[in-house]
């Protein structure tokens, strides 16, 4: 039966639209499966699995001692989020004192690694000049714009 027949023998319309609707999903979702895609990318080489276990124990028991507001809970959250800030730290040192240890120009790869840590890139410095024979306008025209930007802020 074709669908357009389909659709026409029947009155009701919210069983026009169930129908609609099913034939449209069942194609969507044969043409687009569902798969799920593994994260492969690691931004922080230092964060191990069991780090990250603990990250998640934290944030559990952050979770029921919001729900219970229990001190003892809340003592409990505090002492093993300062035992895990100091793993993290740790684990975060060795890492990186351990890619300097192995490498062979060390200054090298401790500039790297800085740069690398706070995402400073090389940038390019080369600027092109501009000649210009009458200066005068120009220099007036930014001075200008330079006092309007500074009394309207």
């Amino acid at each position: 039966m074709k669908i357009g027949k389909m659709f026409l023998l029947e009155k009701d319309v919210n069983i026009l639209f169930n129908n609609f609707l099913n034939t449209y999903l069942r194609i969507f979702y044969a043409t687009f499966p569902n798969v799920k895609a593994k994260n492969t990318y690691n931004p922080k080489p230092w964060l191990t699995t069991g780090i990250r276990i603990s990250c998640t124990k934290k944030r559990k028991l952050y979770l029921t001692y919001r729900k219970s507001k229990n001190p003892f809970l809340k003592e409990h959250y505090k002492s093993y989020c300062l035992i895990l800030s100091k793993v993290i730290l740790l684990a975060n040192k060795l890492y990186y004192n351990n890619l300097i240890n192995k490498s062979n120009n060390k200054p090298k790869t401790t500039w790297n690694l800085v740069r690398t840590i706070t995402n400073n890139r090389k940038t390019d410095n080369n600027f092109t000049t501009m000649n210009v024979e009458n200066k005068l306008p120009i220099i007036h025209k930014l001075l200008q714009i330079l006092l309007i930007s500074i009394l309207y802020q």
